[in-house]
């Protein structure tokens, strides 16, 4: 009850250091199940939204890395 207590809001632990990249890696996995008709344009949406949490996550990063392709 008290962890409950402490609302919505309340943060019970830190992100991981890497979890940009393991939801890149989890969106390319699921990517690759999807009909291949839809795949490219998950691809683009995939990536530009993963860039932008790096930019968002890193303010200092220059290159930001996109989901790539196989």
């Amino acid at each position: 009850m008290t962890l409950l207590e402490k609302g919505h809001k309340y943060n019970l632990h830190a992100k991981p250091k890497d979890w940009i990249r393991n939801l890149a890696l989890e969106a390319e996995t699921a990517i690759t199940h999807l009909p291949p008709t839809y795949q490219e344009v998950y691809w683009k949406l995939t990536s530009e939204r993963i860039s932008t949490l790096i930019k968002d996550n890193n303010p200092q990063h220059t290159a930001a890395h996109t989901l790539k392709r196989k």
